[in-house]
């Protein structure tokens, strides 16, 4: 063994992964990334109200879903491109999925194929915990992008 420590990537003894600048647990030891609770929506653990993201699943851009009050159906306002669709998708994975199954995008601004890709992430997150899903108010342009890859059916199902 070389004077110069332990290989590239060994763990210390206790098996944590450790972050090389503080010596904190690295993500690695936490839970799974999108891991929510038993029952759907992420919880505050002190008081059990719904975290942040699930209150309000919207990008500091102020685009993303929000549910109607009683959490039947979800709307979308706002772009949903490349430069969004990460934090928006994973706002919404703090959300339980619209009790009716409808997804209302007849205010999605500016998209991209990141648009499509965001739609598609639902609807297999939708298939995955047995609850139907469908998108309404689909715009011309995403419905052109949805046709040029081949997966119109899917979001229109």
């Amino acid at each position: 063994m070389s004077a110069a420590g332990p290989p590239q990537g060994a763990r210390p003894p206790g098996g944590a992964a450790r972050s090389a600048v503080r010596g904190e647990p690295t993500s690695a030891a936490g839970p799974p990334q999108g891991a929510r609770p038993p029952g759907g929506a992420a919880r505050s653990a002190v008081r059990g109200e719904p975290t942040s993201a699930a209150r309000d699943a919207q990008t500091p851009t102020g685009s993303g879903f929000a549910p109607d009050g009683d959490g039947a159906r979800w709307t979308y306002a706002g772009e949903l491109t490349s430069t969004n669709a990460g934090p928006v998708l994973a706002a919404a994975a703090a959300l339980n999925l619209p009790g009716n199954g409808e997804v209302d995008l007849a205010a999605v601004g500016s998209i991209d194929s990141a648009a499509v890709a965001v739609l598609l992430a639902l609807k297999r997150r939708a298939a995955d915990e047995g609850r139907p899903l469908r998108f309404v108010g689909i715009p011309a342009a995403l419905a052109s992008l949805a046709d040029l890859y081949g997966v119109e059916e899917i979001l229109r199902g």
